[in-house]
């Protein structure tokens, strides 16, 4: 037999997991609101996520009554994803506020269903829609777990959701930067691009600035990916000056044209490795060729700054 102080706990657990659920709820935006949550089967947004715990509940409460007065619960062969479908389906013509209100009020109405149920009652045994025969006492339970499944899952698309954001701001930044240095080196004759830059990072010319830039992204890309690998310190014999030099020395052959397309190709590899990267990854850190130590997520952000440092030294020193 349930106890008062088991009858007060499921009660509490209803109201607690219910307050989480509306929160997070009364949170998104509309965009938000309007993503894909699920798609296997019926694709389902967080919206209709609402309305489905809105009628799940619903449901259970006529189940729910159905055997407290001696009947058997939801039907044998119950098939509860049509179910769900179907109703997630007709509550589309529903707004978002409706069925917020529609959830805080069937979820009242067990919260008060727990209060009045005899003792003894919460024994009685009947078929759940998903789980079979057992006690009401553990439907009653089931439904705050239920909440907590859903949330978790909200959560992680909210989380998933940021991370693209996140991503999103790190490409446009790219892409901003890269424009620049695009603009400065626009149209240049051979004798600019033989032009003398003061740069601060060695005594180039525009086109050994371009042969640094078109070597420094992929080395950048390669910390990110030794970050990534657990690897936080450089080698202690590591100089950024000689390995800057080296590589611009590397490329002295190359033609202009040859070193855009280089810089072409490590913006495609490094954009196909920072669409790979997890919320986590862009957390990760370690130490950058600078000799400080900054996550995944401000070293994308540092190769952009970089380039467009050099963009501008380039367009001041043509007069651009």
């Amino acid at each position: 037999m349930t106890t008062q102080g088991e009858r007060d706990l499921i009660r509490k657990r209803l109201r607690d997991e219910g307050d989480k659920l509306i929160k997070t709820f009364e949170s998104l935006s509309p965009a938000q609101r309007s993503m894909t949550l699920y798609s296997d089967g019926m694709t389902w947004t967080l919206q209709d996520l609402v309305a489905h715990l809105g009628s799940a509940e619903r449901a259970f409460l006529y189940y729910g009554r159905d055997i407290l007065g001696g009947g058997e619960g939801a039907p044998e062969g119950f098939d509860i994803n049509a179910f769900n479908n179907g109703e997630v389906g007709s509550l589309r013509v529903r707004t978002y506020e409706q069925l917020l209100d529609d959830l805080r009020a069937v979820r009242q109405e067990t919260i008060d269903m727990v209060g009045r149920i005899a003792d003894e009652d919460f024994a009685r045994t009947g078929r759940h829609p998903f789980f079979g025969q057992m006690a009401i006492e553990e439907m009653f339970k089931l439904i705050y777990r239920h909440n907590m499944m859903h949330l978790r899952d909200v959560r992680r698309a909210m989380g998933e959701s940021r991370m693209s954001e996140r991503k999103e701001a790190i490409r446009r930044h790219l892409e901003a930067t890269r424009a620049r240095l695009v603009d400065a080196v626009a149209g240049l004759s051979e004798a600019q691009w033989e032009h003398p830059v003061a740069s601060s990072e060695g005594a180039w010319t525009v086109k050994q600035v371009v042969a640094h830039l078109a070597s420094a992204e992929p080395g950048q890309t390669a910390t990110g990916q030794r970050m990534l690998a657990g690897e936080a310190r450089l080698p202690e014999s590591f100089s950024l000056d000689f390995w800057n030099q080296r590589q611009v020395e590397k490329r002295k052959d190359r033609a202009p044209a040859d070193l855009l397309s280089d810089l072409s190709q490590s913006r495609q590899r490094l954009t196909a490795w920072i669409d790979g990267l997890s919320e986590a990854d862009l957390d990760k850190s370690g130490q950058h060729a600078r000799g400080d130590f900054i996550t995944v997520a401000q070293l994308c952000f540092r190769i952009g700054e970089h380039e467009a440092q050099h963009a501008d030294e380039i367009r001041r020193a043509l007069g651009k």
